[in-house]
Formats: C-alpha cells, structure tokens, sequence
C-alpha cells in the first residue's frame, strides 16, 4: 500500500512539473508572438511617419515657412502611437541611447502634430471668415444694382466678373502664410528639423525592433 502512495505521488509531480512546463512554454510563445507582432507595427509606423517627414520638405518655400497647401491636404500625422502602447516590451533589452532616440522621435511628432492641428484651426477659420465677406459684398453689390433698376443681363454679367476677382483674392490669400502667427509655423518648422536630425530608420533602435518582426 505504501509503494502505491509513493508511485501515485510521483506520478502527480511528474503531472504538475510537465503541467507547469507546458504553461510556461504556452506564456513565452505568446509573449514572443506579442512582442513580434508589437516590433512589426512600431516599425512600420516608424516607415510610415518618416516618409511623411521627408515629403513635408515638397511643401517647404524656404527656411521659416511651409505652403499652406499642406495644411489644406493632410489631416493628422498620427492616430494611434503603437510605439507609447508597446515600448515596455523592449525597454530593457534596448540600449538606452537608442530608446530615447526613437522616444524623442516619437515626441517630435507628436508635438508636429499639435501644431499643424493650431495652423489647420487657424486656415479653416480665415477661409470661412473670406467666404463670409464675399458674400456680403455680393449681397450688397447685388441689391445697389437692384435699386438702380439696372437689366438683369448688366448685374449677371458685372456680378461675375466681382465674384472671378474675388474668388482669385481668395486663392491667392488661401496659399498665404500672412494669417497665421509666425510663431506657430516656426515651431513647426523647427520640430520638422529635428525629427530629420533623428533619422530613425537609420538608427540602432529601429534595427533592434527590425530583429524582433
């Protein structure tokens, strides 16, 4: 009887050594395909954002401005920071020189991305503001012709001709930097140029999390 006890008690820690085995085996395989697929986004998003770095200097007429075209066409240049979520992961396998360098990259764009956000803000709202005194001068170009009891085919003729002069104001002015505060373009300007100083495909940091995909 005790020989069976002690073969029972064998066997149940034979069964819990392999069970922990097992979980422990299951744990890394999982904790090797999160951090994969986490190396995956944060590169890509790395890719993602340094080719939008480097297509901001088509917009670039000379050192302390950028066309306002570029405000008009891109919208956020960052929704979601994969990096911010997963960086935990390679903290303390990275070198420390490389982990700030794609921390402050990370930074960077962030603080490009609340700029563009105050100049975008300030484009729109002058836009509307334009279109707004356009139509008031019409308005009132219209009702002066009205009242001096002009033909219908003299006000359509002469009121399209204000409204193609208007609308080249407006086109001129929209690719203008005049409105919006010199301030808010050089910060952008400024942080633009330090993202392109970090170069962070060129980094060790982004070869490390290349190794982990």
């Amino acid at each position: 009887m005790e020989i069976g006890l002690e073969t029972i008690r064998l066997f149940m820690n034979i069964a819990l050594v392999i069970v922990g085995t097992i979980a422990l085996w299951v744990y890394w395989l999982q904790e090797y395909h999160k951090k994969k697929e986490a190396a995956t986004m944060i590169v890509l998003q790395i890719k993602e954002l340094w080719s939008e770095i480097n297509r901001i200097n088509n917009f670039k007429e000379f050192e302390t401005n950028i066309n306002l075209l570029y405000f008009y066409e891109h919208k956020a240049l960052i929704l979601t920071d994969y990096w911010n979520q997963y960086k935990h992961l390679f903290v303390r396998k990275m070198d420390v020189d490389d982990y700030q360098e794609i921390n402050n990259f990370y930074k960077y764009i962030w603080e490009m991305d609340i700029q563009r956000g105050i100049i975008q803000d300030l484009i729109e709202n002058t836009f509307f503001q334009m279109k707004n005194i356009i139509a008031g001068v019409e308005q009132a170009y219209l009702s002066k012709q009205l009242s001096e009891q002009k033909s219908a085919e003299s006000i359509i003729l002469q009121l399209k001709y204000k409204q193609e002069v208007l609308q080249k104001i407006l086109d001129y002015t929209g690719t203008k930097a005049d409105y919006v505060p010199q301030q808010a373009m050089l910060s952008f300007i400024k942080v633009h140029e330090r993202c392109l100083k970090i170069n962070p495909i060129n980094s060790n940091g982004y070869a490390y999390l290349k190794k982990k995909m």
